[in-house]
C-alpha cells in the first residue's frame, strides 16, 4: 500500500502564521496526510491553510493543533481525542483503528530529539510492537545526519509487488526478506510488506533490489 505524502519543504512561498507553510507547515501537511489517506478526500496544504486561517488556529510559532483537528475532524467526518497515554495511542495504531498525529517533542538533556530540537509534527500510520511507522512532513537533506541522530535503529519499510526484495544501506546488503503469505501474515500489511526493523541510519544511500 503506497499512502499519500506531503512534504512542507514543497510550499516556500505559501504563507502562513507570519511565515511559510516550509517554515511553520508540519500540523498543517500532517492533517493533510492524515485525511487523504483515511477518508481518500482531496484535502490539500492550500485548503489547510485556508481553515486554519477561518478558525485561527495557529500562532506565531506554527499551527495550534488542538484547534486545527477537531475542526478537520468535523469537516471530513473523522474522529478526535487528544491523549497523552502513549500505551493507549499505541494500542489504537496496533489495532489499526486508524493515523495519529503526534508532537514529537526534541532534544532534552542526554538526548538528540530523533525528529526534531524543537516541536514538530509528524504522522503515526501504524504499530507493530514497539515498532511505529512514521511519516514526516520535514525532512531536509542531512536531516538525519547530524550528530547524536547517526546510529539510531532507523526501520526500514518497503511496499512491492515483488515476492521478496534485497536492501543496501550504502553498498552493504542487510539481508533479503520475502512477504509472507496469506495463512502466515497476522496483519494486512504482512502481506505486502518488507520490514527491516534493525536497521542503522547512516548517512548515504539505501537502495532496494527485488
Amino acid at each position: 500500500m503506497a499512502y499519500k505524502y506531503y512534504s512542507q519543504l514543497d510550499y516556500p512561498d505559501m504563507p502562513y502564521c507570519g511565515g511559510t507553510v516550509a517554515s511553520s507547515g508540519c500540523g498543517l501537511c500532517s492533517c493533510c496526510m492524515v485525511v487523504e489517506n483515511m477518508t481518500g478526500s482531496s484535502f490539500t496544504p492550500a485548503q489547510a491553510v485556508k481553515l486554519a486561517n477561518d478558525c485561527r488556529a495557529w500562532d506565531n510559532t506554527g499551527t495550534e493543533i488542538t484547534l486545527l483537528a477537531p475542526a478537520v475532524c468535523e469537516k471530513f467526518g473523522l474522529t478526535y481525542e487528544l491523549t497523552c497515554d502513549h500505551g493507549k495511542m499505541q494500542q489504537f495504531l496496533q489495532n489499526g483503528e486508524g493515523m495519529a498525529i503526534a508532537n514529537s517533542g526534541g532534544d532534552r538533556e542526554g538526548w538528540t530529539g530523533v525528529f526534531t530540537h524543537g516541536g514538530h509534527f509528524i504522522v503515526l500510520v501504524g504499530a507493530k510492537g514497539r515498532e511505529i511507522c512514521v511519516m514526516d512532513p520535514h525532512v531536509p537533506e542531512g536531516k538525519f545526519d547530524e550528530p547524536g541522530r547517526k546510529g539510531k535503529v532507523t526501520p526500514v519499510f518497503v511496499y512491492t509487488s515483488y515476492p521478496s526484495a534485497e536492501l543496501f544501506v550504502n553498498g552493504k546488503s542487510q539481508g533479503r526478506l520475502t512477504k509472507k503469505g496469506c495463512d502466515d501474515a497476522s496483519t494486512v500489511e504482512e502481506r505486502y510488506r518488507l520490514m527491516w526493523n534493525d536497521v542503522k541510519y547512516a548517512p548515504g544511500r539505501i537502495e532496494v533490489v527485488a
